[in-house]
């Protein structure tokens, strides 16, 4: 914990905000999508109400913004690999 907290505190302002909103964007995305779309359990066993669909739609959500953020911030320009490694990430 306090390796990942030393890691944190050595970002630039530009990549902690991108962490940020990606972290932010895939919580937000799988809920929603969880809660309006969802119908297949994922692991019902470990957590009751998470789904397939929201998992995908936290993904596709993370992907969407931190391709967005990273681009308007000048950290990468969105290509495939940056798409497929954001989507990795995620």
């Amino acid at each position: 914990l306090s390796m990942g907290v030393i890691a944190i505190g050595k970002l630039s302002k530009e990549l902690f905000i991108l962490l940020l909103s990606i972290v932010w964007s895939v919580d937000t995305s799988a809920y929603l999508v969880g809660k309006y779309f969802g119908k297949h359990k994922l692991i019902p066993e470990i957590s009751p109400k998470k789904t397939v669909e929201g998992a995908v739609g936290g993904t596709v959500g993370g992907v969407i913004t931190g391709s967005l953020i990273g681009n308007h911030l000048g950290i990468f320009e969105s290509s495939l690999p940056t798409l497929f490694i954001l989507a990795t990430l995620t």
